[in-house]
């Protein structure tokens, strides 16, 4: 253990690593740390270690017990941290110095100090209680269900375009031999792909927010989600503007045509071999582009999505809520879903792959 902690001493502060002098007495910032490490993605405290030079000066032994009660009390008192943590400081001798250690996990709810609310960053700690939209994410991060599975109890299925359903089946089907769509009505197949759900709150059963941006008519999609759009644009000539532009407000599944045949009107097909067969190069990375912007959207922000052509590229512009900071390392990565019941009806009907299948 002591070898490990001597490992992320040596890397320094950073977004889950920080260090205290606390020779005597815990720093009024402390707590600021455990509240910011909490509702970001938990880190490592160190108590007795100079900030800037990582040099370990320690903690005065005499006051290792005393400074480890009154941590822990404070965090367990709810007039201080609400709801109250429980955390278990341990001490270690390092060098002959001796440090105290706190491991704080990533919490399941949001938590304040003082009444504040406070988040990490690679600045450090920082007070975002009066800052609305940072809030508003962290109870996105937090919350334990997605927010495409709001359910709308008052909306029938008289909402959906029953024509796009059907379309979906077919592909479904034109995919897979005796798929289990097959057999299914409309409103199993909505069922099955876990888009009719019950209110966690009221109990009562409706569509949810996914249903409705998959299947929905285009005013019942505008009634609950205004903000929804795709702007595709095509900027070659017209470097200030664009040459060709298209604003997509309709349900995923035409939106995904729609985009993929904008891409090929302002782009060449080149084919390349994969195996013993020839395929489109340009088909294929507009499949992979498309189903990522259109699946893996936080649809709760009001940004417009861009899809981008230009000379010499093509880039698209997305709202997103990470669920991690750093580099990615193709070793260490695990995908992570956005958007579950969005992705799974992509993948049923041909327009994305497996999660996680495009990381490589």
């Amino acid at each position: 253990m002591i070898e490990e902690l001597k490992k992320i001493i040596a890397t320094g502060e950073k977004i889950d690593v920080e260090f205290k002098r606390a020779e005597k007495d815990l720093n009024k910032d402390v707590y600021q740390t455990v509240c910011s490490f909490n509702n970001r993605n938990g880190g490592d405290l160190f108590l007795g270690i100079e900030d800037k030079t990582k040099k370990i000066l320690g903690v005065n032994p005499e006051s290792v017990d005393k400074m480890i009660k009154d941590f822990t009390t404070s965090i367990n008192n709810p007039q201080k941290i609400n709801p109250p943590l429980y955390l278990t400081p341990k001490s270690y001798t390092i060098d002959g110095k001796e440090i105290i250690h706190i491991r704080i996990p990533e919490g399941t709810q949001l938590r304040r100090l003082n009444g504040r609310i406070f988040d990490r960053t690679y600045e450090g700690d920082i007070d975002i209680t009066d800052n609305a939209e940072l809030v508003y994410k962290m109870y996105a991060r937090k919350q334990s269900t997605y927010f495409v599975n709001k359910v709308y109890p008052k909306l029938g299925l008289e909402f959906l375009d029953f024509d796009v359903i059907r379309r979906a089946k077919k592909m479904a089907m034109s995919r897979i031999d005796n798929h289990p769509w097959s057999d299914m009505s409309e409103e199993e197949i909505l069922r099955s792909s876990g888009l009719i759900l019950a209110d966690p709150e009221t109990g009562k059963e409706g569509i949810t927010l996914a249903a409705i941006l998959l299947f929905g008519k285009d005013s019942t999609i505008m009634s609950v989600l205004p903000q929804y759009k795709t702007d595709a644009i095509y900027r070659v000539k017209n470097m200030d503007r664009y040459d060709d532009r298209e604003v997509i407000i309709t349900n995923l599944v035409d939106s995904f045509r729609r985009l993929m045949d904008f891409g090929k009107k302002h782009l060449n097909d080149v084919f390349v071999t994969e195996g013993d067969q020839s395929i489109s190069a340009r088909d294929k990375i507009l499949r992979e582009v498309v189903s990522n912007i259109l699946a893996h959207r936080d649809y709760a922000n009001a940004y417009t999505a861009q899809f981008v052509i230009e000379r010499d590229k093509l880039y698209t512009k997305n709202s997103n809520l990470p669920h991690g900071y750093g580099e990615l390392e193709l070793n260490k990565f695990e995908p992570f879903p956005k958007n579950p019941p969005i992705s799974k009806v992509f993948r049923e009907i041909g327009y994305a792959d497996e999660l996680g299948s495009g990381m490589q």
